[in-house]
Parts: C-alpha cells; structure tokens; sequence
C-alpha cells in the first residue's frame, strides 16, 4: 500500500467505540479466515481507480502474486512471483521494472518513518524489516535517489526465472536475484493477518502476538461514517516484556464487505502509521486466468556453475 497525504488524516481518526458498541465482529471477518484457511482466495490491494495495484491468488497449493495495472482503456496483469509444485519462480516483464522504479521513488520517506518506529523502540534490530510502513514494498525495491527508464527500454515480453525449493539455501545463489525474498512476496498484506495469521507465507514482527478482536463500532473516513472492526497485538522483547501494541482498525462498506484496514503502531507514547490497506477485493472466485502460468520463457536460477559465470541463461521452460 503506498502511503500518502491521507496519512494526517489517519492518524486523526476518531473510532468511536464504547461499551455499548463493543459488538461482535462483522460477518465477513470469519469469511475471510476460512477463505485463507482454505487455500483458494484471490485479494486485491491498493488504491482503487485507474494505477497500478497488487494482487495475491491462491488454488490447489499454486500460490502467485503480481500487479494489476488499470487504465482508460482497459486492465494489464502482470505477474511477479509463483510458487508451483516445489519450484518458486520470479518473473520480470514491463509491470515488475515499473513498480520496482516506482518503490524505489518512494522508499526514502517510508524508511524515514520506519526509522523513527526504530527509534522510539530503543533498539534497531527488534522488528522484521519485511515490515517497513508501505505493505508494497514487499515486491521488492530499492532505497535511494530517483529512478527512471523510458518506455521504449522496458522489457516488452515477460520472461522468469526459477530455483528449486530445495534449493533456496544454496549460498552459491546469484545475491541479485534475492531468492531469500521470494515468500515474503508471495505473501499477503501483513495487515490481513488479522484474518490470515496463520498463513504460512505470513511475516511476523519480532516478539509479536497474534492480533485479537478487541470490539466494533463506528469510524469517520474522510467524511463517511463506517462500521469497523478493532484488533490489537503486542510486540514483546526478549524478556517477554511489551515494548509496543498493533492497533488494527477493520472498516466495511454498507454492503459489509473489508474496504480498508489501517495499522498502527502505540510505541513510548508515540501513535505512528504503519499502514494503510485499501482492499479492491477478497474472494474465493477466481479472474479468468489469474492462476495461469504466464507466457514467458522461463530460465534456471543463477546458482553459480560455470555456465552462470559465463553468462549463459539456460533455457528449462516455455509457456505458450
């Protein structure tokens, strides 16, 4: 999720919960659970409208995740990452260059804010850096100064690559291909472990806990009235003592449908945003086609034979 000028206005939400609210959750939040309990989902995130957002679907155990890119004249996917059968794979097509130029535009001011989380926690290493304040930046990326290539240097065709399961820790692996982060971007929002904590490609924080429902109630967004939802999760150090809490807040549509979910962090007096999740869909009933395997040519990861060293990409699969 990328992060912007609603920020402010997130931090200054006003959840209007009291006892007397203190509700069960709404019914699509067990929905939801079973949904991803079940292996078969497909979710949607990002800003709705015309742009580029992330997708996640899952069926019979083949897991893959990837960008949607919406314009006036109609919608482009364009997968990423896959993982089928024993094999991951990483795909690179003129979607993947994008949002890598487009996360690395972005990652100083989220870093900047990831740091004063850092900062106020006392310590620099307690929490997993796959969970920096913009849930996007999962897709991999870069920190750093602009970045930009012109269209006609984008890759026109998609082509990938892919590495056996069993050898994901080979430390003979090409370090630029980063292998090591290929389930964390598999993974769904870390703000949808509220429903899918135990997920298997789920990241966790350091000493964290399992976000629990604490009640319902009411919630101003940009001048709307919703119904939410709030969760709350402690992050402990290695004493066991609570450094900091999660505050989840779930907000549904009039139709009951998730349509955003914020994140939180109560730190050393501190209320800092974590994240900011807009939900374009959640649904077991999968797009035409969004599982498939892409067509592409699909190459063998560098795991530096001497066939690696000399720059010889070697062909394993062609997807017509």
């Amino acid at each position: 999720m990328r992060m912007g000028k609603k920020i402010a206005a997130v931090l200054a939400f006003n959840v209007l919960l009291s006892a007397g609210n203190a509700l069960a959750e709404q019914p699509a939040a067990e929905k939801y659970r079973a949904m991803v309990q079940s292996g078969t989902f497909y979710v949607e995130y990002g800003p709705k409208g015309w742009g580029m957002r992330d997708y996640v679907v899952a069926q019979n155990g083949v897991r893959m995740s990837g960008y949607k890119l919406e314009k006036l004249f109609g919608t482009t996917t364009y997968p990423a990452y896959r993982y089928d059968n024993g094999k991951y794979y990483q795909f690179t097509n003129k979607g993947t260059v994008k949002r890598q130029m487009e996360i690395a535009n972005q990652n100083y001011h989220a870093y900047i804010n990831y740091e004063s989380y850092q900062d106020s926690a006392g310590y620099y290493n307690s929490f997993s850096t796959r969970q920096r304040p913009v849930s996007s930046i999962g897709a991999g990326g870069l920190f750093g100064d602009h970045i930009y290539m012109s269209n006609d240097k984008l890759p026109k065709n998609t082509t990938g690559k892919v590495l056996d399961e069993n050898q994901m820790n080979n430390p003979a692996l090409d370090p630029d291909e980063h292998w090591e982060m290929v389930k964390s971007r598999l993974s769904l929002p870390s703000s949808l472990k509220i429903f899918a904590w135990n997920d298997k490609y789920m990241s966790k924080e350091y000493g964290e806990t399992e976000p629990y429902f604490v009640e319902s109630g009411q919630i101003d967004d940009a001048g709307k009235n919703y119904v939410c939802d709030k969760y709350v999760s402690s992050l402990k150090d290695s004493s066991g003592k609570v450094k900091a809490e999660m505050h989840y807040t779930a907000i549904y549509d009039a139709k009951g449908n998730l349509r955003k979910i914020t994140k939180i962090c109560h730190i050393a007096g501190k209320e800092i945003l974590i994240d900011e999740l807009e939900i374009v869909s959640i649904t077991d009933v999968l797009p035409e086609k969004s599982i498939n395997m892409p067509k592409s040519k699909i190459y063998a990861a560098d795991t530096g034979s001497i066939t690696d060293l000399l720059k010889k990409e070697i062909l394993v699969e062609e997807n017509k």
